[in-house]
């Protein structure tokens, strides 16, 4: 499989390199001197399908150190998505991250819950998420301290007519929480340390981040009161030749209430930025997850010098699983993926990658503008936030 991957991504650098694609994406991706302008999103590939969508931003905002993005995906299988987001204060000791969405995932997935959920159960259903909130962070040196408020609605339904079956039609007890909308307002607080530049080609340095999170719910929302407590390590080290690099993520969330339900829409999924890539979103669900993502990187084309626009080729390895306790948390429940892809990189950071991922259930083809590594720069400005945005 790793044969295959590399002469696949090798005919696809051979024939890119020919049309005059990747010198097209250069000019395109290049820098430009205004501080506004538009962005092109895309994402292909399983259940996601074939979507696009645009971005605007401004990178000075009513001042220099202000930047406010407009965001819009949609995909052929019905995925809709909006981002507004704001950021007041980059690069100050303080600043304010606020953000606000909305979701719609015609195709989600249910495979039931737990690792030992079987592939032969999968069923169908649609999920609306919207949500608003804002971050206070203060830097001291390396050090960063966040405290964040989000209000957001989770809802579940019955998918689109030809996507069956769908989740009542496969589970005759239903998850909790299926069927209704789940309004809740989380606090959290987080703290982290970072000794990495900027998000392109990383070869040095680190992020350590601990978060801890108290969610409550509004109204007639299903469950109760519930902590999560989530613990992200990344780090970049160069390896055996120049401008190589091999870089390690490893995480675990969990939500703890030990005397409430807690909505299954609410619950931790492979799904951007937690993917266990050689399975598709939503093919595990669970109170927690935990996995180690390990990608070794290369460049292969550059449209000037190393460090400004170029392709950069990787192989990657995850080794993750979700769990409801801790006792669950076995070699014989983990799940291996390993793959390999390509990672466009501009002057100013990572723009999209290509890759493909094989685990012992499928192989996954992704193409998005979205990276694993680094995602939680900017969490509500950019609307990614896994820990909270459930």
């Amino acid at each position: 499989p790793i044969r295959l991957t590399w002469n696949i991504a090798g005919a696809s650098y051979s024939f890119l390199q020919e049309q005059n694609v990747l010198s097209t994406i250069g000019r395109l991706l290049g820098p430009r001197d205004l501080p506004y302008g538009f962005m092109v999103n895309f994402k292909a590939g399983g259940i996601t399908g074939i979507g696009g969508g645009l971005t605007f931003y401004h990178d000075s905002f009513f001042g220099e150190a202000n930047r406010f993005k407009v965001r819009t995906l949609y995909t052929t299988t019905g995925t809709r998505r909006a981002v507004l987001g704001l950021l007041v204060g980059k690069d100050r000791a303080t600043y304010l991250d606020s953000g606000a969405g909305y979701t719609l995932r015609q195709n989600a997935r249910f495979f039931g819950l737990g690792p030992r959920s079987r592939s032969a159960n999968l069923s169908y259903f649609s999920q609306e998420t919207s949500w608003i909130g804002g971050t206070l962070g203060h830097h001291e040196g390396p050090f960063l301290g966040e405290l964040t408020a989000v209000y957001s609605g989770a809802g579940t339904h019955k998918p689109n007519a030809e996507r069956t079956p769908t989740l009542p039609e496969v589970f005759r007890r239903q998850p909790f929480g299926y069927g209704e909308l789940s309004k809740v307002t989380t606090v959290s607080v987080a703290l982290s340390h970072e000794t990495v530049d900027g998000d392109g080609r990383p070869d040095r340095g680190g992020i350590r981040r601990v978060e801890a999170s108290f969610t409550m719910p509004s109204g007639t929302s299903p469950g109760g009161d519930y902590w999560g407590f989530r613990g992200d390590l990344e780090q970049f080290l160069p390896l055996w030749f120049t401008e190589r690099a091999l870089a390690f993520r490893g995480y675990i969330g969990y939500f703890a209430a030990s005397t409430t339900k807690i909505p299954f829409q609410r619950l931790y999924t492979n799904d951007e930025p937690d993917q266990l890539r050689g399975f598709d979103d939503y093919r595990w669900r669970d109170r927690g997850i935990v996995n180690a993502t390990l990608e070794y990187r290369w460049p292969v084309w550059a449209l000037n010098t190393l460090q400004g626009t170029g392709v950069d080729a990787y192989l990657l390895s995850d080794v993750g699983q979700v769990f409801h306790t801790r006792q669950q948390i076995d070699r014989r429940n983990v799940t291996v993926s390993y793959g390999g892809g390509l990672r466009i990189v501009t002057g100013t950071g990572f723009k999209g990658r290509l890759e493909i991922a094989h685990s012992k259930e499928e192989t996954v083809f992704r193409i998005t503008s979205d990276q694993l590594f680094q995602y939680n720069k900017g969490d509500l400005y950019n609307g990614r936030d896994q820990g909270i945005l459930r």
